[in-house]
């Protein structure tokens, strides 16, 4: 059960990451009482709802980020992220990524 349940999970990551790496844009809409909804926007096709957990998961893990804006922010791939996906779907293209800089510890006076 345990098996089914991380490949179930690892399935729509890959779904999520190879429409990224095809050029769909994943975009959280905020709405004005605060609720936030994941939908990804493919061409030619009506917003799809995209479970908040996938997104989390593709956040925690680098492979995503958020521009932060509102009321809609838009998810980029990272390097890290493009790397995967071009994997996933055996493509050499290079999409838009983030740059993402390495954290840099703050040292007190």
């Amino acid at each position: 059960m345990v098996l089914w349940w991380h490949k179930r999970r690892a399935t729509e990551d890959h779904v999520l990451l190879s429409a990224l790496i095809a050029g769909a844009v994943l975009k959280a809409h905020r709405t004005m009482n605060g609720t936030k909804t994941h939908k990804l926007h493919c061409a030619g096709q009506p917003p799809q709802l995209v479970n908040k957990q996938v997104v989390r998961r593709l956040e925690s893990q680098h492979l995503i980020q958020s521009n932060m804006k509102f009321p809609a922010a838009t998810y980029l791939l990272t390097e890290q992220g493009a790397v995967l996906a071009r994997q996933l779907v055996g493509v050499q293209e290079e999409p838009l990524t983030v740059r993402v800089q390495p954290l840099q510890s703050v040292k007190g006076p």
